[in-house]
């Protein structure tokens, strides 16, 4: 039993890259968002800003969950949407999976309560993240108004 777990644990893929034509746009400013997930809902439970010495660009994942930031409710362009998905939440079955195992698999995830903290990069003029499930069509706002970001130089917090 102990040897299954193990090789569950070290075994697990880390999330696939999604390879794109063109480079993932580099950012300065950033927001790391602390999520949750239960009873079928996204709660947003806290909002970081933060700063990159130099401009960086962010990896790029599939997912469920797309994030992105916008000013005045509208998508800036400059952007890519940030994709990501909670732990045992993504439909993980393949092709040939009976509909038993889909059953199942569909009542697991609907029992989830998962957190992850997805880091959305931030263009200039940004106000606010949308937050969209393109399960459900379901969608959350964030503003920023309220985090903003710390100056240039600032000292860290230990």
């Amino acid at each position: 039993m102990l040897i299954l777990l193990a090789v569950a644990i070290f075994c697990t893929p880390a999330p696939p890259v999604i390879p794109h034509p063109r480079p993932a746009p580099q950012v300065t400013d950033y927001a790391d968002l602390a999520l949750g997930w239960s009873g079928g809902r996204l709660t947003v439970e806290s909002v970081t800003r933060g700063r990159f010495e130099r401009p960086t660009a962010l990896p790029r994942y599939r997912g469920r969950f797309v994030a992105t930031a916008r000013k005045k409710r509208r998508p800036l362009e400059t952007l890519d949407e940030t994709r990501f998905d909670f732990p045992l939440l993504a439909d993980t079955e393949s092709e040939d999976a009976t509909p038993e195992a889909r059953k199942l698999a569909k009542m697991v995830r609907a029992g989830v309560t998962a957190k992850t903290t997805v880091r959305v990069g931030l263009p200039d003029g940004a106000d606010e993240i949308a937050i969209a499930d393109s399960v459900t069509g379901r969608s959350v706002t964030v503003s920023l108004a309220r985090s903003p970001a710390p100056p240039r130089g600032a000292p860290r917090a230990p």
